[in-house]
């Protein structure tokens, strides 16, 4: 029988704990009349943190013990393309799903695998939800033989995904910190500023689908102790599922 489209989004999240935060993601959206329509399919990390960089986290990372990213320290050719093809036949074992979601890296994982679906349609992803995400790995480097490793640029590469999409984002957040820690940090550090790196992704969306919000939560999902920031992040979440619904 040939599968329904899943109104679920498929949610990919950096440093924790895939049961902790899908019960933090699911007490974030409690109040959304969209809950269906928001993730419920968490895939673990493939890289277990270390101590030090899990030092700090805070927010939807309090809540987990275990610890999780998803690229080597430092990144490699073969497991970026082992992360690739492998997301890529989850997506088609356990899909389909309307969109993706991600947080931090695990934002950077959603990205990428909008990218390979605009380049290569493999699983026709409606939306994209990003919060506190820089710009990607690219896909056609990560498939070629041999492996590429570069991130995207909107300088260089333009508009790459023009699904709607949010971009949920502290105004606050130490992007220049957290780049050190990052398995990227070395792809990362020559596209210009570190606090500017989440607008680096905001430009390689379509301009005329994408859509910004701020908060003041820093590297955080908002959530309960931020109503205005829980209320702006559903908001964005809502009207992209919108858009996205009726393309």
């Amino acid at each position: 029988m040939e599968k329904t489209k899943n109104s679920a989004l498929c949610g990919f999240f950096a440093y924790t704990e895939e049961e902790a935060l899908a019960r933090y993601v699911g007490r974030s959206i409690a109040k959304t009349e969209r809950r269906k329509a928001l993730a419920d399919s968490f895939p673990t990390g493939v890289r277990s943190l270390s101590s030090r960089q899990s030092v700090g986290l805070s927010g939807a990372d309090a809540i987990a013990d275990e610890f999780f990213g998803w690229f080597d320290e430092p990144i490699t050719e073969a497991q970026s393309q082992e992360l690739l093809l492998g997301l890529v036949d989850f997506i088609a074992a356990n899909g389909p799903f309307q969109g993706l979601m991600g947080f931090s890296e695990g934002g950077m994982v959603a990205a990428m695998l909008l990218a390979e679906d605009a380049r290569e349609p493999f699983a026709d992803f409606r939306c994209g939800i990003f919060l506190s995400t820089g710009p990607t790995l690219d896909p056609a480097g990560i498939r070629e033989e041999p492996v590429t490793l570069r991130c995207l640029d909107p300088a260089v590469d333009g508009v790459v995904i023009r699904v709607p999409t949010a971009h949920i984002v502290g105004s606050n957040e130490p992007f220049a910190r957290l780049l050190k820690l990052s398995p990227l940090a070395d792809l990362l550090s020559g596209m210009g500023d570190p606090e500017k790196l989440h607008q680096r992704l905001f430009q390689l969306c379509d301009d005329k689908e994408r859509e910004l919000f701020a908060h003041q939560l820093g590297h955080e999902v908002p959530g309960a102790r931020s109503p205005e920031g829980l209320s702006g992040a559903l908001s964005v979440i809502e009207r992209t599922i919108e858009r996205a619904e009726s393309r």
